[in-house]
């Protein structure tokens, strides 16, 4: 899938839900991803990303102000 396929996916979820929601739905994913290689896959290392990428986006999404724009 190209960058403009996955933005254009995207943005009628984004249309329909807001920003907060769609942050908790994408650390869900990597959450349920870190479970599926821990328990199928066996890969404590790779879970542990997934974990980690969870943790910040759940970081970011419950406080806008940890991550800024320039």
């Amino acid at each position: 899938m190209t960058q403009q396929e996955l933005i254009d996916a995207i943005e009628p979820l984004m249309d329909a839900s807001s920003l907060s929601d769609m942050l908790l739905a994408i650390a869900r994913v990597c959450n349920e991803k870190a479970e599926h290689l821990r328990c199928n896959w066996q890969d404590e290392i790779s879970a542990r990303v997934w974990d980690k990428a969870a943790k910040r986006i759940d970081e970011v999404s419950a406080n806008p102000h940890v991550a800024t724009v320039s």
